[in-house]
């Protein structure tokens, strides 16, 4: 299962009440700043069935660009591996703006995740307790919304249901098995638990991120086998030493040899680094393809207001 849905709804939160535990499994906070930086799971075992639930930052806030949210989705399917279930969107009860916002996030998923995700999601509003304050049951609540939140709700072939993330252990776990139990009917719904949600769009920009993670990695080998060579060479020299005690030449070699395996193992590149670089190269892509896409427009623009230009000067030369 992975929790969706825009900064501060409580999504961290939902999956602390859905793992179990006294301790905190996901950081949480209620203000609007996201504190979940990366893509995060927790496996455990609930009410007899296995369970792996992901946290996800703002990945749909609109002030995210595109492409960063490509890659933290990406990020979230290998964590989902073999695949993604249920999403669970997670909406706050009482939450100012909650159209404006929730409508704006709900066309980034779908831009980013294809219709098709709704047959595999589930509305979550946090905050049963305000309703229970106010005496409104959640379909009062969800009738008096913006007609397109409203459509949004009611579009997710999962359902919707309210829970506080509030209350005691007792409170927690019977929203965590409503939770569990709607989300066991829905993968049903969509054919079993061999069956997960996928994305012809979403797929193609795996393969190309994947290709560029695998080139990466390519030349950190090569650059491993460079290291294997100096090092031997090293070695060599070492061996050569008289009673270990190495000439003024042998110590040269074997300090620039030392200097180069250092350069060398600089070039070295862990995961995070590879993804922040296949990420910077995404996103120029993505910023010369709206340039390129920009002058196409303003070239067609000109050629059309010069046909036009010369259209009035022929009509004005023939009435003349």
């Amino acid at each position: 299962m992975v929790l969706i849905g825009v900064t501060g709804t409580g999504k961290s939160a939902t999956g602390n009440t859905l793992v179990g535990g006294t301790e905190s499994k996901f950081i949480s906070s209620p203000s609007r700043s996201s504190v979940t930086a990366e893509c995060h799971a927790v496996e455990v075992e609930r009410f007899g069935r296995k369970l792996v639930v992901i946290d996800t930052p703002g990945i749909f806030d609109t002030n995210v660009p595109v492409v960063r949210s490509k890659i933290l989705l990406m990020e979230f399917t290998q964590l989902a591996s073999p695949g993604v279930h249920v999403f669970l969107l997670v909406m706050k009860i009482g939450q100012k703006n909650i159209a404006d916002r929730d409508q704006k996030s709900f066309k980034f998923m779908k831009k980013l995740l294809g219709e098709e995700f709704r047959d595999h999601t589930i509305v979550v509003f946090t905050g049963e307790e305000i309703l229970r304050t106010v005496k409104q049951d959640l379909e009062t609540y969800i009738s008096e919304l913006p007609d397109e939140c409203r459509k949004l709700v009611n579009s997710c072939e999962g359902g919707y249901l309210a829970i506080s993330n509030t209350g005691g252990i007792a409170s927690r776990e019977r929203s965590a098995k409503q939770i569990i139990e709607k989300a066991n009917d829905l993968v049903q719904l969509n054919g079993g638990f061999d069956k997960y949600y996928s994305n012809i769009l979403f797929d193609e920009t795996y393969e190309k991120m994947n290709k560029m993670m695998e080139d990466t990695l390519k030349q950190n080998a090569k650059i491993v086998e460079e290291i294997k060579l100096k090092q031997k060479n090293k070695r060599r020299i070492e061996l050569q030493f008289n009673d270990g005690n190495p000439s003024i030449e042998q110590h040269k070699l074997v300090k620039i040899i030392e200097k180069e395996i250092e350069d060398l193992r600089k070039k070295l590149l862990d995961r995070n680094t590879v993804r922040r670089k296949i990420l910077d190269k995404l996103e120029e892509q993505e910023r010369k393809k709206k340039v390129g896409n920009a002058s196409a427009t303003t070239a067609i623009t000109g050629t059309v207001a010069v046909v036009a230009t010369a259209a009035v000067v022929f009509l004005f030369n023939v009435m003349k």
